[in-house]
C-alpha cells in the first residue's frame, strides 16, 4: 500500500502510522491487566504495595496523559512527530 494513501504530508503519514504503535501499547496493557481492575493492576505493577500507592500511581498516569494531550493540542502533529 502506498503511504501517500495515509496522508498528504510526511507528518500526517507518520501520525497515522503512530496509531499502530498506540494500539499495540494499549493492547499490551490490557493483556497484562487481564480482568483485573485498574487499581489492582497498578498495585501489581508497584510490587503489591498498599492501596494508597496504587492510587498515587494512577494519579501520576492521569497527570501524564493530561500533559500528553496538552502538548499535542499546543504544538500539533508537526511538533509532536
Amino acid at each position: 500500500m502506498p503511504l501517500s494513501l495515509l496522508g498528504s504530508t510526511p507528518v500526517k503519514v507518520f501520525a497515522k502510522l503512530e496509531m499502530v504503535g498506540k494500539v499495540q501499547q494499549l493492547g499490551s496493557i490490557a493483556a497484562y491487566w487481564g480482568a483485573a481492575t485498574a487499581a489492582d493492576a497498578v498495585r501489581s505493577a508497584l510490587g503489591g504495595s498498599g492501596g494508597s500507592a496504587a492510587y498515587i500511581g494512577l494519579l501520576f498516569i492521569f497527570i501524564g496523559q493530561l500533559l500528553n494531550v496538552a502538548t499535542y493540542a499546543a504544538i500539533g502533529d508537526a511538533g509532536v512527530y
